[in-house]
């Protein structure tokens, strides 16, 4: 955002049109592409656990990388507002004002997104805990992390498409 609006302020004619919307795409492609290898991880370990293989159940927990590599991804998720805000800002006069608007918008984004993954952990774990190993409860905890995983692919699939149409 920082690069398009430098190109915008500077000249509007450098930047193409369809250049928020590929980055767009970008975005989403980057985020199916993480939803997916949750996806893997879930059936491999799911795979391991019918034909009765040893591993250990800490490595099931997900890394706070992970959560934080989401957490960035989706807190650069481009907006067109973003780019607006940064040459609206430099048309008043206030380039760094907006430079410093757009990057605490990422920043916060990040840090939500981060928090939020941290929390639903937390809730899976505290849900683990809670349901007998016969109840009906149990196979929607042991499946929750796919189901995640899936919104997650929807969520970047419709970010690619939204973001497609806007190129034609």
């Amino acid at each position: 955002v920082f690069i398009l609006g430098g190109l915008f302020i500077f000249g509007s004619n450098l930047v193409p049109q369809r250049t928020i919307p590929i980055l767009g795409i970008i975005s989403g492609t980057l985020i199916i592409a993480i939803g997916a290898m949750y996806l893997a991880k879930f059936f491999k370990h799911a795979q391991e656990h019918r034909h009765g293989h040893e591993h250990h159940h800490n490595d099931d927990a997900v890394s706070g990388g992970r959560i934080a590599l989401l957490g960035v991804v989706g807190g650069m998720v481009p907006t067109p507002t973003a780019l607006t805000v940064l040459v609206g800002t430099a048309a008043l006069g206030s380039a760094w004002y907006g430079i410093l608007l757009v990057a605490s918008y990422g920043v916060g984004m990040t840090v939500v997104l981060i928090f939020a993954g941290r929390l639903i952990e937390s809730l899976y774990r505290y849900g683990e805990s809670l349901v007998d190993s016969r109840s009906s409860a149990r196979l929607v905890v042991q499946r929750a992390p796919a189901i995640a995983a899936t919104i997650q692919v929807i969520a970047g699939f419709f970010l690619v498409v939204i973001s497609y149409g806007a190129l034609t």
